[in-house]
C-alpha cells in the first residue's frame, strides 16, 4: 500500500484499527452518492472494504469517510480490484490502494485563515465549515461534503435548501444556494453531502472554490 505525504497520523494504524473493529464507512466515486460500507482487513496491497451496493470498477478513484474513536477521517484511494472474497459476505469486497489526501480531526488549522465557508439554514444562525468543529471532506464546483460532531446543535434536513457564504480576505462574499442531498450518521458524527443549485457568477464561483481548496 502506498500513502501520500503530509499526514498528521499513521493511516496504517488507523485503518488497522478500523478493520479490527469492522468500522462502518461511506464510499463514493466522482459526484455519485455515498454508499455504505465496512472495513474488513488491511494487507500489503491495500485495505479491503465491503459494500452492499457495489457499483465500483477497477481503476476508479474513490473517496472514503469513516468516524473513529478520535473523530472523523477521510481519504482518497484507487480501486485496485473488485469482487474480493470477504468472509461471510460473498465476493463484495473492494481492494483500495494508493491512499492519499488523508485527513483527520487533529489536522492543524491556521489561526486566522484567509478564507472561510459558512453554511446557513433557511432560519437561524450559520455554521462555519473552516476553523471550527466542522470539517470539509470533499469540495468541488458542483457541491461539497462535510462532517459535524453529533453534539453540534445545528442540524440540516435532508432535501432541505441551504445557502453557503464563501469568504476571502479583501473580496466580497460569494453566495451559493444548495440542497442537502444526503445525511449519514456515524459514531459521534454526521456526514452531509450538499449539491449546489445556484452558483451565481461562474468566474467568482470558480475563484472561491480554488481559494478554499488551497486552504483545505
Amino acid at each position: 500500500m502506498r500513502y501520500g505525504a503530509a499526514m498528521s497520523e499513521d493511516p496504517r494504524t488507523a485503518l488497522d484499527a478500523a478493520a479490527r473493529e469492522r468500522t462502518p464507512c461511506q464510499v463514493r466515486s466522482g459526484t455519485g452518492a455515498w454508499v455504505p460500507g465496512c472495513f474488513v482487513r488491511v494487507d500489503k496491497a491495500g485495505v479491503v472494504v465491503v459494500t452492499d451496493e457495489s457499483t465500483f470498477s477497477g481503476g476508479e478513484d474513490v473517496k472514503v469517510w469513516f468516524s473513529g474513536e478520535d473523530g472523523p477521517r477521510s481519504f482518497e484511494a484507487s480501486v485496485l480490484r473488485v469482487g474480493v472474497p470477504v468472509p461471510d459476505r460473498s465476493q463484495n469486497g473492494l481492494l483500495l490502494g494508493f491512499i492519499d489526501g488523508w485527513r483527520d480531526s487533529g489536522a492543524e488549522v491556521a489561526a486566522e485563515p484567509d478564507v472561510g465557508l459558512v453554511i446557513v439554514p433557511p432560519n437561524g444562525r450559520g455554521l462555519a465549515l473552516v476553523g471550527g468543529s466542522a470539517q470539509i471532506v470533499e469540495l468541488g464546483v458542483a457541491g461539497l461534503s462535510f462532517t459535524t460532531p453529533s453534539s453540534e446543535a445545528l442540524k440540516f434536513v435532508e432535501d432541505g435548501t441551504v445557502r453557503l457564504r464563501f469568504e476571502r480576505r479583501d473580496h466580497d462574499p460569494h453566495w451559493v444556494v444548495g440542497v442537502v442531498r444526503s445525511l449519514t450518521s456515524g459514531e459521534g458524527h454526521y456526514l452531509y453531502a450538499v449539491r449546489f443549485t445556484e452558483q451565481g457568477d461562474e468566474t467568482a464561483h470558480l475563484q472561491a472554490i480554488e481559494a478554499l481548496l488551497a486552504h483545505v
